[in-house]
């Protein structure tokens, strides 16, 4: 009874902290795997399921997890309730069911490979086994990340008439018989453009015939017979029972699961689940509460105003569905841009004021996060391995007014990194949104003609957005890794007649263009009230890049450029020959390039900015300084400190960075000494960011963290004098970036 009291007074205690101003007035409930929902749902008797207990509650009342799995769908109705985990226990909300029944073995006649099957008659998403997720079955085999295409085969597609056909010369002999493809969809990146390859989303269809190379496709998705989804390219055939040939391929069909094992288990008695749900959260009330709750397989609606979401996972958000769409905005958007409907738009938020923050977002078919709302802010997140189609989806699409992202940090996206939504086929833009503090990379890893960050208002009459892009590091956008491709890769991508933007102090690295805008229309409808001043640019092929209006005079939209640096780069397009921007800098200007750290060291850039109207320019000296960084200010970071939980990199080990991409040759690595140590042990982070936070723990052979602490420095000192003579394991975690070492410490 007394530990019970005790433990009740620390989930008060806890509650009251984090979450007081929710639960002032209201009931405690709790949930547990081991529980009933016939009992009162007391901490001694708790629910068994998380449904049951919201049935139960009322506005500002709390709901506490116990450690465990719960497979559910959880719909939030009620104003003002609070959902969290047991504090320091590891509770999981799965859109997936176990498999139960007799696995036998089936032969397909059709390509003579022998698989497992199971009866199973709901329609399955996704499949796992010992909790790593299977791949659909494809042609070619997945040998690769999903956001690569080096494992794709050369396609033409002809679909400019009524009979839309795709050619792949590579289809094997003993796959060219009737209809064997048939069901299937074809997914690729097709364009006859131009003589190299140029779109900005995936194009295809499913199979309704195939005999030999060719394949006769139909409900094709948005652009498909137009040039950007026309021509030669690229593609591969997904989720048809004969593609079946791999380990840990799946296919699902005529009420049986069909798979292969992996060819190592890690159990005896391999785990097997399902993904039966599409939605796995939904939120329809006002000022709710979600906290420290990891979600897997299973897409995010939130519906309701000032809804708060902390310290959560969602993983494996949006499965493969098929969207396909015509030419008319309406279905084209829905096609490109994800659809919440069906669970394509990734964690959807259609209300207003969300706070989210210090939450992990991975793997997803479509979207990471879409603000629909106004007044959100995404907050410290991390956002990774997204938009496996390839589509026009984002690491975060905000299209809301007034909302804001900061300090997080967006990578390995098959297009762009954050949108800001499209006037002509969204039919909605980012207004006054801040996007700042944020560290992105790997961005475009499918498709081209998109950026890090990307806007596209379609007409400089259209409402200003007067909006905000500062203090962002973002790296490496050079396009899909197959093929060769047009070369508007982008940093800072402000498109077709977008106006209002102030785009400043933003360091671009690795990538073709560092700022893009293009204006096709004169007079009204041109662009205006954009400005990119002091921003910095390595390796970067040209600095700004512009496209033309159609009678080949200078555009006449209102854009300034002013003070931006290049280090190695290329010139600054038809907007601008201010003597303030700097093309061609030496790499010897700036602190070290190849670090990141770009704190001015030429005195003749040092105070040599200028000052712009109608702007108001921080600054230190006498005059800004050329760049990024004032060197006379503190440094400003960029990108979530988050860590990634062990136990979630242990089982998705698949599009994950663990090593950060600062520079081609990716030598990156760190170093502890003397080791072994007697007292002061020095942590050297060699050529790890250093506008990214780095955290280092310092853990003994049970597993108990001795030390903990944070560097923004290329080196942290840690006093050892307190450790007991033993050897411990020295943990660094950073963006895209996990190593350990042993350490031995003297007496």
């Amino acid at each position: 009874m007394k530990m019970i009291l005790r433990e009740s007074i620390k989930i008060i205690f806890y509650l009251f902290v984090l979450f007081a101003p929710f639960i002032c007035a209201g009931r405690t409930y709790y949930v547990a795997p081991s529980g009933l929902d016939a009992n009162n749902g007391r901490i001694n008797t708790p629910f068994r399921t998380i449904s049951n207990a919201i049935g139960h509650m009322a506005t500002g009342d709390s709901c506490i997890l116990m450690e465990g799995t719960y497979r559910e769908k959880i719909v939030i109705d009620k104003d003002g309730i609070v959902l969290c985990a047991y504090p320091g226990e590891n509770v999981l909300v799965t859109g997936c069911d176990l498999i139960e029944g007799e696995i036998e073995n089936f032969k397909n006649s059709q390509n003579n490979e022998v698989c497992n099957r199971i009866k199973f008659d709901k329609k399955v998403y996704q499949l796992f086994i010992d909790a790593k997720q299977m791949d659909i079955a494809r042609w070619p085999n997945k040998t690769t990340s999903l956001l690569s295409m080096k494992d794709w085969e050369s396609s033409l597609v002809d679909a400019a008439g009524d009979d839309k056909k795709v050619n792949i010369p590579s289809i094997p002999m003993q796959s060219q018989s009737p209809d064997f493809w048939k069901g299937g969809y074809y997914i690729g990146v097709n364009s006859e453009a131009t003589t190299k390859l140029s779109t900005w989303y995936s194009g295809g269809g499913q199979v309704i015939s195939s005999i030999g190379e060719l394949l006769h496709i139909s409900q094709t998705c948005y652009g498909v017979g137009g040039k950007y989804a026309n021509g030669n390219g690229y593609g591969y055939i997904l989720n048809c029972l004969n593609a079946l040939d791999a380990e840990k391929e799946w296919f699902w069909g005529d009420g049986y699961l069909y798979f292969k094992y992996p060819n190592h288990l890690a159990t005896e008695k391999p785990l097997i689940e399902v993904r039966t749900r599409v939605y796995i959260l939904n939120i329809t009330a006002n000022k709710v509460c979600i906290k420290g709750i990891n979600f897997k397989a299973g897409t995010i609606l939130i519906g309701g105003d000032n809804a708060e979401i902390e310290s959560c996972t969602f993983r494996y958000i949006s499965p493969f569905v098929w969207n396909q769409g015509d030419n008319s905005s309406e279905s084209g958007a829905r096609c490109n841009w994800g659809d919440y409907t069906n669970g394509s738009s990734g964690i959807c938020v259609l209300g207003n004021g969300l706070s989210m923050k210090d939450c992990y977002v991975a793997h997803s078919w479509f979207n990471g996060i879409v603000l629909w709302g106004n007044s959100c802010t995404v907050d410290n997140c991390m956002i990774e391995d997204v938009n496996w189609m390839g589509k026009r989806c984002s690491g975060i699409n905000s299209y809301g007014a007034d909302n804001t992202i900061r300090y997080c940090t967006i990578r390995n996206t098959g297009a762009s990194s954050i949108e800001g939504g499209n006037g002509a086929w969204i039919k909605k833009y980012a207004i006054r949104n801040l996007w700042e503090h944020n560290r992105c990379e790997n961005a475009c890893n499918l498709v081209v003609d998109q950026g890090f960050f990307y806007i596209n208002h379609q007409n400089g009459a259209s409402p200003s957005a007067n909006s905000e892009w500062r203090h962002n590091l973002l790296i490496h956008n050079q396009g899909p890794d197959k093929g060769v491709w047009t070369s508007t890769n982008v940093g800072l991508y402000v498109d077709n007649n977008s106006s209002g933007y102030l785009v400043h102090h933003n360091v671009v690295v690795d990538a073709k263009e560092g700022i893009r805008y293009n204006d096709f229309l004169d007079g009204a409808s041109a662009g205006k009230g954009v400005y990119f001043y002091n921003n910095t640019f390595y390796k970067v092929n040209q600095c700004m890049a512009s496209g033309r209006i159609p009678n080949g005079t200078k555009p006449d939209a209102d854009i300034t450029v002013e003070n931006n640096l290049g280090i190695g780069c290329g010139g600054y397009g038809v907007f601008t020959r201010s003597s303030s921007n700097v093309e061609f800098a030496e790499k010897s200007s700036v602190e070290n390039a190849d670090n990141s750290n770009f704190t001015l060291k030429e005195s003749k850039y040092i105070d040599s900015g200028v000052l712009i109207q109608n702007i108001d320019i921080t600054y230190a000296g006498t005059a800004p300084d050329i760049g990024a960084f004032e060197t006379k200010s503190p440094t400003w970071h960029a990108g979530s400190d988050l860590v990634i939980p062990e136990k979630i990199l242990n089982e998705d080990n698949e599009g994950l960075i663990t090593q950060v991409v600062d520079s081609p040759d990716r030598d990156f690595n760190f170093k502890v000494y003397p080791n072994p140590v007697p007292e002061i042990l020095h942590v050297e982070f060699g050529r790890v960011n250093l506008l990214q936070k780095k955290q280092v723990q310092i853990i003994d052979i049970k597993g108990r963290i001795l030390f903990s602490g944070t560097s923004n420095d290329s080196n942290l000192d840690i006093d050892s004098s307190s450790f007991r003579p033993g050897t411990y394991i020295v943990r660094v975690n950073g963006f895209g970036f996990q190593g350990s070492s042993k350490l031995i410490k003297l007496n």
